[in-house]
């Protein structure tokens, strides 16, 4: 424990967030064992085992426990990529296997909601791909969600903003752990597939625009598809959407620091709007996103404030009984 910061070093962000991602690693593999599921984890394409990965990630734990120490931020920041790394590999197999479970796709749902709140989806898809300019700006930044989450990352770390990095890595996990869940039993094939836009809707859109994961999706739920290489998948989630989610988190745990903090909000902005017509989203998927995060920084605040909080009401108590001992 840094004492300084009060916050943990070693299985950064916490030894009990580590825990439970373990448990949840573990469920996958019980899951898949007794669905009959096979995850290659480290297949190299041709049948044998490229171990160069298990190594890499053996190598960054070394290193994170060997700086504990002297570098207490490095050892944080190791130790976070090494979570994410382990949360994103769970978060992929539970959503591969929770589409092969095949639970009644929620679709219609999400377009009633739509129409309830007055947003033609159509109409909006109809708009954009009028412009190709817009086309061309939309994918561009919905390519680069990844990249976005990447530069905070580096960003609270070369900063050795060690409270936001807890904040940020935590709130990814918090929203993982919903949408993960939403995966299951919630599935959705997406607005693509529900409402079938014809060719002069969406001439202008890249090829498979909203529908590149649909392949795999839809090979999980007929049962076609019984095993995957970690080379392989890609995110098969639509409701919520995590795109909105990685949108909103990288602009909120960059509040403090507005030289970046415009910046990324109109990036961000602009993804969210892209996560529509480019990612095939609902807008309900977005909203959905939206509550999930909002969801997982309640419970955040809460786990934080919590330790204060006791801490301030035990206070009074240790005084009357060393007064007492006096």
């Amino acid at each position: 424990m840094d004492r300084r910061r009060d916050i943990p070093v070693l299985f950064f962000p916490h030894p009990v967030i580590w825990a439970v991602l373990g448990l949840f690693l573990i469920l996958d593999m019980v899951w898949a064992r007794l669905t009959g599921f096979v995850f290659h984890m480290y297949s190299n394409g041709d049948g044998g085992i490229n171990l160069s990965i298990p190594a890499g990630l053996a190598a960054v734990f070394t290193l994170a426990v060997m700086a504990r120490g002297k570098w207490p931020n490095l050892s944080r920041a190791l130790f976070s990529f090494l979570f994410l790394a382990f949360l994103i590999k769970a978060g992929l197999m539970m959503n591969y296997l929770g589409a092969h479970e095949a639970f009644p796709l929620i679709d219609a749902a999400l377009h009633r909601m739509d129409v309830m709140l007055g947003f033609d989806w159509m109409a909006h898809v109809t708009w954009v791909n009028s412009h190709p300019a817009a086309v061309s700006m939309l994918v561009y930044v919905y390519q680069k969600i990844a990249v976005a989450l990447t530069l905070v990352f580096f960003i609270l770390a070369i900063a050795r903003d060690a409270r936001r990095l807890h904040e940020y890595v935590t709130l990814w996990f918090l929203s993982v752990m919903v949408v993960n869940i939403c995966s299951v039993f919630l599935p959705a094939a997406g607005a693509y597939a529900f409402l079938h836009p014809s060719a002069d809707v969406i001439g202008n859109m890249p090829d498979m625009a909203g529908r590149y994961w649909l392949k795999d999706f839809m090979a999980l739920r007929s049962g076609e598809m019984t095993s995957a290489s970690f080379g392989h998948v890609t995110g098969i989630v639509a409701f919520p959407s995590f795109h909105a989610i990685a949108a909103l988190l990288t602009t909120w745990v960059l509040r403090d620091r507005k030289i970046f903090f415009w910046p990324f909000a109109i990036f961000n902005l602009i993804s969210m709007v892209s996560a529509i017509s480019i990612g095939g989203h609902y807008l309900a998927d977005l909203i959905g996103g939206t509550v999930t995060l909002g969801l997982s920084i309640l419970i955040y605040r809460a786990w934080e404030t919590g330790p204060a909080r006791a801490a301030k009401a035990n206070r009074p108590q240790l005084a009357a009984e060393g007064g007492a001992g006096a």
